[in-house]
Order: C-alpha cells, then sequence, then structure tokens
C-alpha cells in the first residue's frame, strides 16, 4: 500500500487518488499510486474536460520510483522505467587511485603590469 503522507502530500484538491497495489519491478517490489487530475472545459480554451493520468510505482526498500507514467492528451504518453537494477557491489578497481596520479602545486596568479615610466 501506498504510504498515506506520500499520496496525500501529492494529491491537489483537483486530484483523485487510487491505489494501484503491490507490483514486483527489476525484481523489485514496488507500490503504486494512480492519481487523476481533470482540467474543467473553458478552463485553458479547452471545448471539453482534459483529463490527466500520473501513475508512479515506488520501491519503499531503495527510496526511488521504479516506473513512472504520465497521459496528458496535450502532451502524449510519457513513460519511465527502471528496466535492469544491479544492486552488487560496483568493483573494488573504480574506488582506486590511479598509479600515475600525482599531486602538483597550482602555479600561482599572475604578476600585475608593470606601472609605467
Amino acid at each position: 500500500m501506498v504510504q498515506e503522507g506520500m499520496a496525500s502530500a501529492m494529491v491537489r484538491p483537483d486530484e483523485t487518488s487510487e491505489s494501484l497495489g503491490k507490483e514486483t519491478i527489476a525484481g523489485v517490489s514496488a507500490e503504486g499510486v494512480r492519481l487523476t487530475m481533470t482540467i474543467p472545459a473553458e478552463d485553458l480554451g479547452n471545448e471539453r474536460p482534459i483529463e490527466i493520468t500520473r501513475e508512479r510505482w515506488f520501491s519503499p526498500e531503495l527510496q526511488i520510483v521504479l516506473r513512472s507514467k504520465q497521459n496528458d492528451p496535450r502532451f502524449g504518453v510519457t513513460t519511465y522505467e527502471v528496466t535492469k537494477l544491479d544492486r552488487a557491489n560496483p568493483a573494488h578497481s573504480l574506488f582506486e587511485v590511479p598509479r600515475d596520479y600525482q599531486i602538483r602545486k597550482a602555479p600561482g596568479p599572475p604578476q600585475p603590469p608593470a606601472p609605467p615610466k
């Protein structure tokens, strides 16, 4: 279930929220919520109401959004999804100082030009 604080903090007065339950995405459990917002007719010069839906699948364990989808008839469908998640520790060599690494003293600032005579 989506944390109540998370869902209520994301809902605007003209939005409705519904829980989508749990799903496994990229091998990680996620909790889904769908937010639906309707822009009334004539609000933006639109003849008919515009319905915008947003789905977010959040992993409480990793504290990241694993999937999001927004469907807005004005802009189309936008999707984001984690498809490959490597939870293994990175190679130790990534954190080693290169053998040819040197510490050098930075040159001092340039001297101002000599005053004219």
